[in-house]
């Protein structure tokens, strides 16, 4: 199990390096740290993985509205050594019904569903309302496609 981990942490190094328009920041024994820029610039991700755990996706940039965390199905703003500041940990996968696994490709899975969540941050900023599908961290459900 430990050795298919490994396998496949170098795949998803190889598809980021890949990507134009991301920067692996670290490989270390199959832990991965890369930043990705996504919609013209107009926002960073970090995304942080260590083998057989799933991702973790902050956001570096722009500055993300604090006033409601759980509304915008983030996990709250914690703090990054990397960047010495609280960034917001966004919540992306929906555990009870995504069939979602530590072996799933980050260009499959966790990149699409990052800039998705700007997509519906974005709608939420306009609207007031979170359009996206999900669970809040909290394990409600206030939001789940209303």
């Amino acid at each position: 199990m430990a050795h298919q981990s490994i396998i496949n942490a170098f795949r998803n190094i190889n598809q980021l390096s890949c990507l134009s328009n991301c920067k692996i920041i670290s490989s270390k024994r199959g832990n991965i740290s890369a930043e990705l820029v996504i919609r013209d610039g107009k926002y960073k991700l970090r995304i942080d993985i260590k083998v057989g755990e799933f991702p973790k996706v902050y956001v570096v940039e722009p500055e993300i509205d604090r006033s409601n965390p759980l509304e915008i199905h983030t996990f709250g703003f914690k703090y990054h050594p990397y960047y010495k500041k609280e960034l917001p940990l966004l919540c992306l996968t929906h555990l009870g019904e995504d069939k979602t696994n530590t072996s799933m490709l980050l260009t499959e899975t966790y990149i699409p569903w990052a800039i998705e969540w700007t997509e519906f941050y974005e709608l939420w900023l306009l609207t007031g309302k979170w359009y996206g599908k999900g669970i809040h961290p909290d394990g409600g459900n206030k939001n789940e496609n209303q």
